[in-house]
């Protein structure tokens, strides 16, 4: 079971495509319940935001993208 600590002390709904799911204060998570399905519902849309930022002309400009992180 996975609790969820939400800041400020306010239940959160989050929508997408007319689907909502809630997160409530220190209420356990039902991933089978609908978090598992509202996340694969969610899956073609991030896969598309990734694929459009990828494939966008401003990435595809670049020589190189160098990681600020590695020295």
């Amino acid at each position: 079971m996975m609790f969820v600590s939400i800041p400020h002390g306010n239940d959160k709904i989050v929508s997408h495509k007319g689907k909502q799911c809630k997160f409530g204060i220190c209420r356990p998570i039902g991933f089978l319940n609908g978090v598992l399905y509202f996340l694969l519902d969610l899956m073609p849309d991030i896969l598309k935001m990734i694929e459009d930022v990828v494939y966008s002309t401003m990435i595809i400009s670049k020589g190189k993208i160098i990681d600020p992180l590695v020295t």
